[in-house]
Parts: structure tokens; C-alpha cells; sequence
């Protein structure tokens, strides 16, 4: 029965680009009625997958699961309509965005181009596939470290497997899966692209940089690993409390020695799809840069044809914090996506740390 269930799965393969895919899946459920089965198995599984997931969001997350059972959070949009008007501390009348909105949004576009090599800013933002990946649960794992007073570590790794189909590399899942996990050398991005919490919870420079580096170090220790994490974490910082793109572009090129003198055009030329902080970072940085708002920044980040998701987290996180957040009807679309148990953490972060901003050089 194993054979002949192979040769009709090989015949449908080979049919399907000649059009006769359909006929031959028909004729082969005559000759062998266990492809009859293989709906309800998949249905079946797709069950399981979300009984496994319920389990481990009870073992993981009880708290947030108890008050979802209990309908104390709402499937609904988290409320984005903060304001602030202009002040003499921030005469271009920017506004204290909702914090991590920002990653999330560019994750979430770009989570459609991260494999399709986009080179142009005329693209739809949203389909029914763009999703949330692993930009956006490790984003929130570390913003649930730093409300909660938490380890990186155990949060990370506790996102991570209560979500272990967002998308993460290979090392990363070893080490999410390791009883004893240690750091592996990494430079990849995914150091960047999960710190923006950092940039808008702690007050100096110092504190920024020491906890930037604190949450990429228990994966990613390698120094340009955290080099990646220090300076998108810095740039935030210096975006919320009203840097100019001049004086950003300064201080990150100085402090961590990127390139940030090349413009979009020129780098979408000959870009192409990397995983490394040194060639995701600075890229992404310069897409900000040169941006006229929120909307646009993530448009020239995916647009550089690269790793587009983690590419738009890193350009909208700073983004949000310089021009204000997002959009309402972008970040109410992106809302609409994040899983009811992960709109707590979201509500409460920003919350906070808006608090903090509005009291501070705003």
C-alpha cells in the first residue's frame, strides 16, 4: 500500500504542470483509497497543532491564558490613537508613538517579500498572508522580559516555543530546544531585529547600550552581534527624545563605524538577501534616514530586495519613535494579527514606556 500511495503522489506532481493535476489526484483515490484519507489526516493535524499550542500557551503563559478564557482581553485593535501636541522640546510636533508598533508593522509587510527580491517602493502592503514572524514574537519576548522583570533568556526562549513556526534559523532552534542553551557566536540579525523595546524603555545611553547588548548575548554574542542590537537600540533612543536624522546618522557612524553614506538607490543596486547585522543594520538604518514618513520608511526598506521583514522591523522601530508611529489605519491593520494572548504585553508596554517618553523630552 506504501508503494502505490508513492506512485500516485509522484503522478500528481508530475500532472500538476501540465494542468492534469486534478484528473489524476481523481483517478488515483480510485486505485488507492488512503489518498482519500490524506484531507482528514492534514485536517487532524492542523487540530493537534492547536490543542499543542493551547497546552504550551497554558504551561508557558497562564496569566495572559486565564484572562483570555475569562474574556478580560477583547479581540480587539490595541488603541493607537495616542497624541501629544507640539511643545518648544519638540517643535516638529511629533508624537509619542505606541511602542513596539513600529517592529511589528514592518515585520508584518514584510513578511510577503522576504523571499520575492521586492526593488521597487510600489508594492500593497497587506494580503491575507501577511503574518507576524519571528521579528515580531521575539520583539515581544523581550518587551515582556523588560515590564515583567524578567531574564532575556527565559523569555526568549519561552516565545520562541510557544511559537516555534515563526520562521527562526536554524541555530536559534537548537538552542531554543537545548536543555542547557548557551550563546553560538552569532552576528546574524536577529539581535536587531528584536531589541527595539530597549530604545524605549531605559533613560541614558549607557543603560540602552548595556541592556541592547545583555538581550542579544544569550544567542548572539558575537561583537557585531551586538554591535547590530547596541546601535538600533541607540537609534530609537535618540529618535524618541528628538535627535535630528543628522545628528543620528553622526553618532551611529561614529560610534559603531557604519557606512551610512550611501543612499537607497544606490545600495538597492547590487543588494542582496543577508542575514548578517553588518549587511541588515545599516541598510535599514539608511532607509529611515531617508525617508519623508512613517509609511515611506517602510516601503524603502522592503524595497531594497532583501531579508524585507527583519529589514522593515529594524527601519520601522526607528521610524516609530521619529515620526510618531505608524499610520493608524497601517497599525490597526497590523493589530488586527496579533494573537489575542500577545495583545496584553503590546497594551502594556506601550502603556508604560509611552508614560515615560510623554514625561520626559517631549
Amino acid at each position: 500500500m506504501i508503494a502505490r500511495l508513492f506512485i500516485c503522489l509522484y503522478n500528481i506532481v508530475i500532472m500538476r504542470n501540465s494542468g492534469g493535476w486534478w484528473r489524476t489526484w481523481m483517478g488515483c483515490r480510485g486505485k488507492c483509497p488512503s489518498l482519500s484519507k490524506i484531507p482528514l489526516l492534514l485536517a487532524g493535524r492542523a487540530a493537534q497543532a492547536e490543542t499543542q499550542k493551547e497546552l504550551r500557551l497554558r504551561t508557558l503563559m497562564p496569566s495572559i491564558l486565564d484572562k483570555t478564557f475569562k474574556g478580560e482581553l477583547l479581540d480587539e485593535p490595541v488603541n493607537v490613537a495616542f497624541t501629544e501636541p507640539a511643545s518648544k522640546a519638540n517643535p516638529a510636533g511629533r508624537t509619542p508613538p505606541t511602542c513596539l508598533l513600529g517592529a511589528l508593522v514592518g515585520d508584518v509587510i514584510g513578511s510577503l517579500y522576504e523571499f520575492s527580491a521586492q526593488k521597487s517602493t510600489d508594492f500593497p502592503l497587506f494580503c491575507e498572508d501577511s503574518e507576524l514572524t519571528d521579528d515580531s514574537i521575539l520583539t515581544l519576548a523581550v518587551a515582556d522580559a523588560i515590564v515583567n522583570g524578567r531574564s532575556y533568556l527565559e523569555c526568549i526562549r519561552e516565545y520562541a516555543m510557544v511559537y516555534p513556526d515563526s520562521g527562526y534559523g536554524g541555530f536559534f532552534r537548537q538552542w531554543m530546544y537545548s536543555n542547557d542553551p548557551q550563546p553560538y557566536d552569532s552576528f546574524g540579525n536577529g539581535s536587531a531585529m528584536r531589541v527595539s523595546p530597549i530604545g524605549w524603555a531605559f533613560d541614558t545611553v549607557e543603560d540602552v547600550l548595556r541592556e541592547a547588548e545583555a538581550s542579544a548575548a544569550v544567542t548572539h554574542n558575537h561583537p557585531e552581534g551586538i554591535k547590530g542590537a547596541q546601535a538600533v537600540a541607540l537609534a530609537i533612543f535618540r529618535a524618541r527624545n528628538g535627535s535630528t536624522k543628522d545628528e543620528i546618522r553622526k553618532e551611529i557612524t561614529g560610534r559603531f563605524g557604519y557606512d551610512l553614506s550611501r543612499t537607497v538607490d544606490e545600495i538597492r543596486l547590487t543588494y542582496q538577501f543577508d542575514e548578517t547585522c553588518q549587511k541588515t543594520v545599516p541598510p535599514a538604518i539608511v532607509a529611515f534616514l531617508e525617508s519623508e514618513n512613517f509609511e515611506d520608511a517602510i516601503r524603502k526598506a522592503v524595497s531594497l530586495g532583501g531579508d524585507a521583514d527583519t529589514l522593515a522591523a529594524i527601519t520601522g522601530s526607528i521610524a516609530e519613535a521619529y515620526y510618531g508611529g505608524a499610520p493608524e489605519e497601517i497599525a490597526t491593520e497590523v493589530c488586527r494579527r496579533v494573537p489575542i494572548e500577545l495583545q496584553e504585553i503590546v497594551e502594556r508596554f506601550s502603556r508604560k514606556y509611552f508614560r515615560r517618553a510623554d514625561s520626559g523630552p517631549f
